[in-house]
């Protein structure tokens, strides 16, 4: 017969490092966020199983959740980092401008929202080559008739930027035109 000796292994299983994940977790809407992992020798990303410890994401729009997995340089990988990027709330540009007569001062109000955060900073362009204002609600003069197109662009406490354009007439002023008869009575 056969005989056999029993034989004890010690097995050590190792686990990979965790990931660490530095980036952009919070951008304004439409914007692209950058990602870098670091903590192992390779990565493996969520989106089409990207391998680089860099990853850009383009056009955030609503809150989206990526994760990563980082590998030792023996290939054994540590436990999935899960990241969610917020897309921070775009202001919404508005205004109203009265009917503008040339020569006259004409009052721009901003009528802008944001429901979170604040707006911070305004830029007018009225559209007349004139320059513009920072101002919230300014007052400009146009020194001619005719059609302007006048553009805000509002920022927000975290710098995402929303713009209104608003195609506006400047009317002539009047010609004051008659004429009289000298009429005598009598």
């Amino acid at each position: 017969g056969c005989s056999s000796d029993e034989v004890f292994v010690t097995v050590n299983v190792t686990f990979g490092p965790p990931a660490q994940v530095a980036g952009d977790f919070t951008v304004c809407p439409g914007e692209a966020a950058v990602l870098q992992a670091s903590g192992g020798d390779t990565y493996l990303w969520s989106l089409n199983n990207f391998t680089n410890p860099s990853i850009t994401i383009p056009n955030i729009t609503n809150d989206t959740t990526v994760w990563v997995i980082a590998y030792d340089a023996n290939g054994c990988p540590g436990d999935t980092t899960f990241v969610t990027i917020n897309p921070w709330e775009e202001p919404q540009a508005n205004f109203t401008s009265p009917t503008q007569c040339e020569g006259a001062v004409t009052n721009f109000s901003d009528n802008s929202t944001l429901t979170e955060g604040t707006i911070v900073a305004w830029e007018w362009d009225f559209g007349d080559g004139s320059g513009g204002s920072t101002n919230q609600n300014p007052s400009h003069t146009y020194t001619a008739s005719g059609p302007f197109t006048v553009t805000l662009t509002v920022t927000s406490s975290t710098g995402c930027q929303s713009t209104m354009t608003q195609n506006i007439v400047v009317e002539p002023v009047p010609d004051a035109d008659f004429t009289f008869a000298n009429v005598c009575e009598g």
